[in-house]
C-alpha cells in the first residue's frame, strides 16, 4: 500500500510541462517520480515504524524480571503457587478481597464549590453551578464505568504492584486515542461494515459458505445502521483499565512512581483481524495478513499437579504473565493483532503500531484533547520502595508466610493421616483366610476366628497400633497470621482473641494496634483518591473548554467559537479594569438590557428616526473609559475604549451583560459579569 503524502507539486497547469521526463530537456529514463517518491515515503516510514519497534522492544526486555514476577504473583493471588501441598488455603486472595473492599466499596462522593472570593455577595449563581458540576461529574463516572475500572485497578495493585488506568474523552474527533470499552455508536458499526467489505473483497483462503456469513453479517450491520437503532456518535468520558504487562514506560526513568516525565508510554491491546480492519482504515487485508497472529491463553487445569503447577518461581517466564501468546493447541481459536500505541511526550505524538506490520496503523497525530500532563495514563501503587524502579505487590511481602502456613497445615495433615488408631496382630497364628474376615470386619460386629493354635487366647494374638502424640504448638499457624494481618492491615483481622499467643495482652494495645492499621488502610484509600482528583483533570484551561464544550452544547462549532470570542473580551476587560467597580449611564444600560438591540446590529443601515436606526447609532458610540477608581462606560465620543465597533463586538459584550443585568448606577466587579464563562 502507499503511505505518506507525495511531496511532488501538482502538474496539468497552462505553460507548464506535467510529464517530468519532458522536464529533463527531453531525457527519457523510464522512471515515474511520482512513483519514486512515494517509494521513498514508505521506506522512510518502514525505517521510522523498525526504529520505534526496536526502542519498544528493548524496554520491554528491560522489564523483564518485573513481567515475571507479576506472573507468580498473580499466582499467589489465586492460591495456585504450588499445587503440590496436602492444603493450599487462598490466604493472600482472601486478604486482597478484604482490601479491595474496604478501599473501594463504592465511587466516591463528588464535591464541587466555589472558589473563595473577597465579596461572596452575588454568588448565587456560582453555587448552583457548582452543584450542576457535581451531577454532571458523577453522571459521567458513572457512564464511564469508574468503580469497575477502578476496584480492577486496586485488585492489581494488591496482586501485582501496579494499577494502570488510561482516560480519554470520545467524541466525532479523529484521529481518537483507542480504547478499549465498547463504544456501541454508529461510527463503530461503519468502521465494521468497512472491515466486513474488505474481508469479502480478498476471499483467499476462504470456503463459500464462510463468504456467505460474512455476506449475512454485513447485510445485518447494514440493517442496523439504517435502523438508527445506536447512537450517532457516543460520545463519553472513558476510564479503561489496562493489565500492568500491558502497559511499557520508557526506560529514562528509574521510578514508575515519576511516569509523567517519561519520555514515552506504551500499552498493548489485542484487536481480531477485522477489528483491527474497523480500527484502522489506512490498513488493508494484506497489511494484517502480514501481522504477527496472536491466541488467547485458554484456562489452565487447576486439579492436577503437573510440573508447571509446582515451584513458579523456577519455571514461569516473562511471557508467563501475557493472555495472548503466539501458539495455541487448537486450530478454531480466534487469531487477534498486537497493537501498541505510544505516547511521545518528546514531540507530543501520538503513533500507533502493529507487530509485524511495516507501516502506521494510524498515521501518527497529536492529542484530541490536549492536557498539560500529556499522558492519558494513571498510575498508583501502595508499596513504593526506595531504588527499585517498580513497586511491590502484598502477593510478595506474603509469599513466604503463604508458604510457612501452607507447610504447616500440610505437615499437620499428614501427621493426622498417620495418627489414625490401628490393630496389630500375629499373622502366623491366623491364616489368610482369618485375616480376611478381620479386616473387613464392620463396626459392632461379631467375628468368628479359628486362629492355628486354639489353645492361645485372643487377647496374645492382638496389640494396639504405636502413635506418636501429636504436638500441636509444632503445628499452630497462630503466629504466622498473625504476621500476615500485620503486614497487610487488614482490620477485620484484630478480631481475633486478645489473649490469642502473639497476640497483644491488654485492650489498650489492641486499641493502638487498630488504630494504626486503620490509619495504614486510610492511608491507601487517600493515595487512590488522589489519583481520581488529578488536578489536571480539574485545572487544565484545554481540559476545562473541551469537557465545557462536550458537556453543555455538544461540541458545536458555532457555540464553541462565540465561547472563545466572549472568554477573550472578558479576559481583556478584566486586565484592564483591574477590578475596579463598574458605572453604567442610563442610555448604554437600556441598550444592552436589549436583546433586540444585538438583532438591530447585524442589520443592515436604518434610517435615523427608526427605532433601529437610533439603536445602531447608540451602539456606535458604546465605549468606557477607566478613572483613578472606578470604569465608567456609556454612548458618547468620551468613552474612548470602544465596545461597539461591530456587531460582533457589541453582541459578545452585552452576552457577558446578560450573564448578570447590569443595574444603572450601581458598582459592578468585573469577576460577576460572567459566572458561567470564566
Amino acid at each position: 500500500m502507499t503511505s505518506g503524502a507525495s511531496a511532488s507539486a501538482p502538474g496539468g497547469t497552462a505553460g507548464i510541462q506535467s510529464d517530468p521526463r519532458q522536464a529533463g530537456e527531453g531525457k527519457d529514463d523510464g522512471v515515474d517520480q511520482d512513483e519514486t517518491q512515494s517509494k521513498e515515503d514508505e521506506e522512510a516510514e518502514e525505517a521510522f515504524v523498525t526504529k520505534l519497534w526496536k526502542s519498544y522492544d528493548d524496554a520491554r526486555k528491560f522489564d523483564e524480571n518485573f513481567r515475571k514476577q507479576i506472573a507468580i504473583d498473580r499466582r499467589y493471588a489465586a492460591g495456585t503457587s504450588d499445587l503440590s501441598w496436602a492444603v493450599t488455603t487462598n490466604l493472600i486472595g482472601a486478604f486482597i478481597d478484604i482490601l479491595v473492599a474496604l478501599l473501594y466499596a463504592r465511587n466516591p462522593d463528588v464535591s464541587v464549590r466555589k472558589a473563595p472570593q473577597v465579596d461572596e455577595s452575588n454568588t448565587y449563581q456560582m453555587q448552583v453551578f457548582a452543584r450542576t458540576l457535581e451531577i454532571v461529574i458523577s453522571g459521567l463516572w458513572k457512564r464511564g464505568k469508574l468503580k469497575q475500572a477502578a476496584r480492577r485497578g486496586v485488585r492489581s495493585v494488591l496482586s501485582n504492584g501496579e494499577g494502570w488506568f488510561k482516560c480519554t474523552m470520545v467524541s466525532e474527533k479523529r484521529p481518537a486515542p483507542e480504547v478499549e470499552t465498547a463504544l456501541n455508536d454508529a461510527q463503530e458499526t461503519h468502521a465494521r461494515i468497512v472491515a466486513q467489505q474488505k474481508l469479502i473483497d480478498d476471499p483467499q483462503n476462504q470456503d463459500p459458505e464462510t463468504l456467505e456469513v460474512e455476506k449475512a453479517e454485513k447485510e445485518k450491520l447494514i440493517e442496523e445502521l439504517q435502523e438508527k437503532i445506536e447512537l450517532a456518535v457516543n460520545k463519553m468520558f472513558v476510564i479503561d483499565y489496562v493489565e500492568t504487562e500491558n502497559i511499557q514506560v520508557s526506560t529514562d526513568i528509574n521510578s514508575i512512581e515519576n511516569y509523567t516525565d517519561a519520555d514515552w508510554i506504551g500499552n498493548e491491546l489485542y484487536l481480531g483481524k477485522d477489528d483491527a480492519l474497523a480500527r484502522f482504515p489506512k490498513l488493508d487485508v494484506e497489511d494484517i495478513k502480514s501481522a504477527k497472529i496472536y491466541y488467547q491463553r485458554a484456562p489452565k487445569e487447576m486439579t492436577t499437579r503437573d510440573i508447571d503447577n509446582v515451584l513458579p518461581q523456577g519455571m514461569l517466564t516473562a511471557e508467563s504473565a501475557q493472555a495472548f501468546v503466539t501458539n495455541t493447541s487448537t486450530q478454531e481459536s480466534p487469531a487477534f493483532v498486537r497493537v501498541v500505541e505510544i505516547w511521545d511526550r518528546r514531540d507530543k505524538q501520538i503513533r500507533t503500531i502493529i507487530d509485524g506490520v511495516k507501516c502506521w496503523a494510524k498515521e501518527p497525530y497529536p492529542p484530541p484533547y490536549p492536557t498539560s500532563r500529556f499522558f492519558p495514563y494513571f498510575y498508583f501503587a501502595f508499596y513504593e520502595v526506595d531504588g527499585q524502579r517498580h513497586a511491590q505487590s502484598l502477593s510478595w511481602r506474603l509469599y513466604k508466610l503463604q508458604d510457612e502456613y501452607s507447610s504447616s497445615r500440610s505437615n499437620f495433615r499428614l501427621t493426622r493421616e498417620r495418627s489414625i488408631p490401628g490393630v496389630l496382630f500375629n499373622a502366623t497364628m491366623l491364616d489368610e483366610i482369618e485375616a480376611k474376615k478381620l479386616t473387613e470386619s464392620k463396626a459392632q460386629e461379631y467375628t468368628a476366628l479359628r486362629p492355628s493354635d486354639p489353645s492361645v487366647p485372643l487377647a496374645n494374638l492382638f496389640a494396639p497400633k504405636p502413635v506418636q502424640g501429636i504436638d500441636m504448638r509444632l503445628y499452630d499457624p497462630t503466629l504466622i497470621l498473625n504476621d500476615m494481618e500485620r503486614i497487610s492491615g487488614v482490620q477485620e483481622a484484630l478480631s481475633a482473641a486478645i489473649n490469642s499467643p502473639g497476640n497483644p495482652k491488654t485492650a489498650t494495645e489492641a486499641n493502638i494496634q487498630q488504630s494504626g492499621t486503620q490509619a495504614r488502610t486510610t492511608s491507601d484509600r487517600d493515595n487512590l483518591e488522589s489519583l481520581l482528583t488529578d488536578p489536571v483533570l480539574i485545572s487544565d484551561p484545554k481540559v476545562a473548554d473541551e469537557f465545557a464544550a462536550e458537556i453543555f452544547w455538544c461540541g458545536s462549532p458555532i457555540f464553541t467559537s462565540r465561547f472563545h470570542a466572549m472568554r477573550g473580551m472578558y479576559d481583556q476587560l478584566a486586565r484592564e479594569w483591574l477590578g475596579k467597580p463598574v458605572f453604567a449611564s442610563l442610555p448604554a444600560t437600556t441598550l444592552l438590557l436589549d436583546m433586540a438591540a444585538c438583532v438591530n446590529a447585524f442589520k443592515p443601515r436604518q434610517g435615523a428616526d427608526t427605532r433601529e436606526g437610533k439603536q445602531q447609532r447608540l451602539i456606535d458610540g458604546l465605549g468606557y473609559r477607566v478613572t483613578s477608581d472606578k470604569v465608567l462606560f456609556g454612548c458618547g465620543s468620551e468613552y474612548t475604549q470602544r465596545l461597539g465597533a461591530s456587531a460582533e463586538q457589541f453582541s459578545n459584550f452585552q452576552g457577558l451583560v446578560w450573564e448578570l443585568i447590569v443595574p444603572r448606577v450601581v458598582p459592578l466587579e468585573l469577576d460577576e459579569i460572567a459566572d458561567r464563562i470564566g
